[in-house]
């Protein structure tokens, strides 16, 4: 759960970077040699540049990452059809816990189950903890149980968390948006029919 959303708890902490760790536990796996993963990875500027990094850095223990660099819509495409071993996925919904630990890491939100979203880990080590937050009406037992499925998701490694992309927005001194901005759930702030520009 992203840093600043209702119910976020890092408390589990972060992975340790150890390649001599990763490359021990491959071989005890019955990979000495390495293995390889298959990743389809948009060609966006906010995913390829990312996605070569940890291919770079997956390489120094062992693990090659075959990237299929396509268009942004067969990505959505083909990581919604089960064809990527790994998938990075970024995204911005309301700021609560719920919105991410459902989407992500509940299974009924996995890769062909019938509510099926962005679950493309396959968890479901939370499911519990996660469906009974959603309906539990007293504030501190709610963010219990979103620090218990976080922690579960840590210790299952569901996923990797790499960063936290802030939005920043500049609009020039002629743009009235016709409203006094405070803040947005949208990814910039919204433009309506009060919105004018003046001229230069």
């Amino acid at each position: 759960v992203p840093n600043g959303y209702l119910g976020q708890d890092c408390s589990a902490g972060a992975y340790a970077y150890d390649v001599d760790r990763a490359k021990k536990l491959l071989a005890e796996a019955g990979y000495p040699n390495g293995v390889e993963i298959k990743s389809v990875v948009s060609n966006i500027s906010a995913q390829q540049p990312i996605m070569e990094i940890v291919q770079a850095q997956l390489a120094k223990a062992g693990i090659k990452l075959n990237m299929e660099v396509v268009d942004h819509a067969t990505y959505q495409a083909k990581s919604r059809q089960d064809l990527s071993g790994l998938v990075f996925y970024g995204a911005a919904r309301f700021p609560n816990a719920d919105t991410y630990l459902t989407e992500f890491y509940d299974s009924a939100a996995a890769i062909g189950a019938p509510g099926a979203m962005s679950n493309f880990s396959h968890c479901s080590v939370a499911d519990d903890a996660i469906r009974q937050a959603r309906m539990e009406p007293d504030a501190q037992k709610q963010l219990a149980l979103w620090k218990d499925a976080q922690v579960k998701i840590h210790g299952d490694v569901c996923a990797v968390p790499l960063f936290g992309l802030k939005q920043v927005w500049a609009r020039g001194d002629r743009v009235n948006y016709g409203y006094a901005l405070k803040g947005a759930l949208n990814l910039q702030p919204p433009i309506t029919e009060l919105t004018t520009v003046s001229a230069p």
